[in-house]
């Protein structure tokens, strides 16, 4: 790491920023002796800005994360499948194994399913995994 040491220049007019100190100050004077701290604080401002609106994503995606892992983000088709096949027979893959009957009711976040054998099956829609 360095060290850049900028002296006031000694041209008129000059403000003593690295512009005004390289070369001589233009004749439009658009250098003044703040602008090298507006420019910076500018700066801190963007980045600023840019460190809130990846926060709001990090805590969105953290929210998103929660709810997968809650199963409370199934997707509606699974749903919508137990409904439409009431009184159908469906064969289903879950994270248990595959399952295959009789669809008895379609509820909020889960299905009852009777199996040939005669159990009835309750499967959240979370595990699901075909159709």
């Amino acid at each position: 790491m360095g060290v850049l040491y900028v002296e006031r220049s000694n041209h008129e007019g000059g403000c003593g920023c690295f512009r005004c100190s390289t070369r001589r100050p233009s004749p439009d004077r658009s250098c003044n002796p703040n602008s090298t701290i507006r420019e910076l604080e500018e700066r801190i401002e963007i980045l600023e800005e840019l460190v809130a609106r990846n926060a709001q994503l990090i805590a969105e995606n953290r929210r998103l994360i929660t709810q997968l892992q809650n199963g409370d983000d199934v997707p509606p088709v699974v749903r919508e499948f137990f409904i439409e096949n009431e009184g159908e027979v469906v064969t289903v893959a879950t994270t248990f194994g595959t399952v295959t009957g009789t669809v008895l009711t379609a509820g909020t976040d889960a299905a009852e399913i009777l199996t040939a054998e005669g159990d009835i099956l309750i499967i959240p829609y979370r595990s699901v995994e075909t159709i």
